[in-house]
């Protein structure tokens, strides 16, 4: 080794050889080093929050302007869409990214479902929305939010994860809490399945009074997403989590963050449209649908809620 030195050869004490040593162990409980990778989903998620916050404050602008193209029932739920966007998920967003550089696990999770919500939101906006000045802004919000997605959940590990999630003084390792968010899964999952293809069922009928029928698009994005990925996804999830399997934690981690903004964001469309009075058979939904997104909140509060006694637990 003549002539060969290291970092750690000049340190002057044992303190400092320890520290010198342990200096790249990861920092985050459950997640990988992200020293790195972090920068860039930072930056993906700043960008995909500044194109998110430019197309909903254009949409609720200029409403006429923008959704000049679409029916009054598509117009309230977009205006609904683009004040929880602006007045609750980009906030929620920024809190949790300046969480995850203060080191909060939580936050990292459910950032998460914010980034679903955008990648999501704005994937059914390119593909549902008639044509607007808008267009690009949705494309460069649900690209950018799918590549932070996707280098977030890169850096998940599964099994620390249900290990972060089970330690001791946190109320998402009670069993009870276990089951009513995985039966709040397959609840959600098992209804939107339903109704869509009961819609599905009664155009393909000849029946009148389809919601489907009503629509101005002749494409159905939505349920195309939520039928072929979303609501199998959920089912799987729910079904791993009652039989206390890794992936099983963190589907209902992402899916919980994601329901606390998708849900309060689609409660908000029920609500604009009977306020506006359009839709009026959809009464019942400006009743449920709140009720829903309020569980959806709570069980996300309850299930984030606690602290680790001990890092070494998990």
């Amino acid at each position: 080794r003549k002539g060969i030195t290291s970092d750690a050869d000049g340190l002057a004490d044992t303190e400092d050889r320890a520290r010198f040593a342990t200096r790249s162990i990861p920092t985050y409980v459950g997640l990988r080093d992200v020293s790195e990778d972090n920068r860039m989903n930072s930056f993906a998620t700043y960008a995909a929050c500044t194109f998110a916050a430019v197309a909903s404050g254009c949409g609720l602008g200029w409403e006429k302007e923008v959704y000049r193209r679409e029916p009054a029932a598509m117009v309230a739920q977009a205006v609904a869409q683009d004040a929880v966007t602006v007045g609750w998920v980009l906030p929620l967003t920024l809190a949790c990214t300046w969480g995850i550089h203060r080191g909060s696990k939580t936050a990292r999770m459910v950032r998460l479902g914010c980034l679903a919500y955008f990648a999501y939101t704005y994937v059914l906006a390119c593909t549902l929305l008639s044509r607007n000045e808008l267009f690009l802004l949705y494309v460069a919000a649900y690209s950018t939010a799918s590549f932070a997605l996707w280098g977030e959940l890169q850096q998940v590990n599964a099994s620390r994860c249900k290990k972060f999630f089970t330690a001791k003084g946190r109320w998402s390792a009670s069993k009870l809490l276990q089951k009513a968010v995985a039966a709040y899964e397959l609840l959600i999952s098992i209804g939107t399945g339903m109704a869509w293809l009961k819609e599905e069922i009664t155009m393909l009928s000849g029946l009148d009074g389809s919601f489907l029928s009503q629509q101005s698009t002749t494409a159905l994005p939505v349920q195309a997403f939520d039928l072929g990925i979303i609501i199998p996804l959920h089912l799987f999830g729910a079904i791993q989590l009652l039989r206390g399997k890794q992936v099983g934690f963190l589907i209902a981690s992402v899916f919980l963050g994601l329901s606390s903004t998708l849900f309060v964001a689609i409660a908000s469309m029920a609500f604009l449209m009977h306020r506006r009075g359009v839709e009026p058979h959809e009464d019942k939904a400006y009743i449920v649908l709140p009720c829903i997104a309020s569980v959806g909140v709570l069980l996300t509060v309850c299930w984030f809620n606690g602290k680790t006694k001990s890092k070494k637990e998990v």
